[in-house]
């Protein structure tokens, strides 16, 4: 089950990574604080359940990837600490949704959106 949430969180990166890099290319910087939660969350928790994996590990290993990701890529916007505070969110949004996902996964996944988009609109700066 660990190995399957990290391939999960590892897959969802790279998937999400390319998706994010075409769509905001096209449509622009406001694109991270609406349909690029929606992808990641779903990539996340769904390559989770599908590979049969922990969602809070796909969730850990995925935000881990994207705060290197950042870190090296805009070195003068974001420290070390932003890239943590970046990984650790993404654990929440994966504990929120492992806790919903008892209820039902469509509310899992949609809690975990509007939370992650709350976040980028508060956290993502100059776009």
């Amino acid at each position: 089950m660990l190995l399957r949430g990290e391939r999960s969180g590892l897959a969802a990166s790279i998937i999400a990574y390319f998706l994010n890099t075409c769509l905001v290319r096209r449509f622009g910087g406001r694109f991270i604080y609406t349909v690029s939660t929606v992808v990641e969350e779903i990539l996340k928790s769904g390559l989770a359940i599908l590979l049969g994996g922990d969602i809070i590990l796909s969730h850990g290993i995925f935000g881990v990837a994207e705060a290197l990701n950042d870190y090296i890529a805009l070195p003068d916007k974001i420290n070390a600490r932003a890239a943590i505070v970046g990984a650790a969110s993404h654990l929440l949004f994966g504990a929120v949704t492992a806790l919903a996902m008892g209820y039902r996964p469509g509310l899992a996944v949609s809690c975990a959106i509007i939370i992650h988009s709350i976040y980028n609109m508060t956290m993502v700066k100059g776009d």
